[in-house]
């Protein structure tokens, strides 16, 4: 169900296209790499030592980003924007929505959480690009605020456990078609006030590659 959400309403960044980038003859102002997918392998930081990572984890990640140019040849650039994230993490952390929320490491087995946010990204942004250079090098510096949607874990709903809005890091280095990213999550991935025992202070790496369309 989440999936085909996600993948639904990918469609509506689409129409965005319009937008596009903007230049008169008047103006050296131009913009570049608005429209945006990606996807990055997932690390799982948690501290417990018993903690096992396990089958594949991924982020699959598409938005829009409105490019405002700071200076006239347009090389550096604020955007900020909004998209959509999916998240599918496996590890042995099994975690209940019981109230109070509890959570175990199972010493056997996998447990997979899925959930799909909505994401407010803001960037700051340099390339050595030009109105009629399409091949660049690009440094892209940005924090990222998530609000989960939907989660489940192993069938069952469990958004209420994640927390709302975290802060992630990120930066994006590449040229051209080809783009390297890495993002931080700052802010534990679950809520700390609802647990009986200590929070598994869980935080997540993501490492992947992004694609701009326009």
């Amino acid at each position: 169900m989440n999936r085909r959400i996600f993948l639904w309403a990918m469609g509506i960044f689409f129409p965005l296209v319009g937008w596009g980038q903007s230049q008169t003859p008047e103006f050296t102002f131009f913009r570049e790499d608005q429209l945006f997918v990606g996807i990055g392998y997932s690390l799982i930081d948690h501290p417990d030592i018993a903690f096992r990572q396990s089958g594949f984890s991924y982020q699959l990640q598409a938005g829009f980003l409105r490019d405002i140019p700071l200076n006239a040849k347009g090389q550096w650039a604020l955007a900020p924007g909004f998209g959509l994230q999916q998240q599918r993490l496996v590890s042995n952390l099994a975690v209940a929505s019981d109230t109070p929320i509890t959570s175990s490491l199972s010493s056997q087995g996998a447990h997979t959480l899925r959930y799909t946010s909505l994401t407010v990204p803001l960037e700051l942004r340099w390339r050595n690009a030009t109105p009629t250079l399409y091949s660049f090098w690009r440094v892209h510096l940005g924090l990222k605020l998530s609000y989960p949607l939907w989660a489940s874990n192993d069938k069952a709903s469990v958004t209420e456990v994640l927390t709302k809005w975290p802060m992630a890091y990120s930066l994006v280095l590449g040229h051209n078609t080809w783009n390297l990213f890495v993002e931080y999550q700052a802010t534990p991935l679950f809520k700390s006030s609802l647990y009986q025992q200590p929070t598994p202070n869980t935080r997540l790496i993501q490492l992947g590659l992004r694609f701009y369309l326009l």
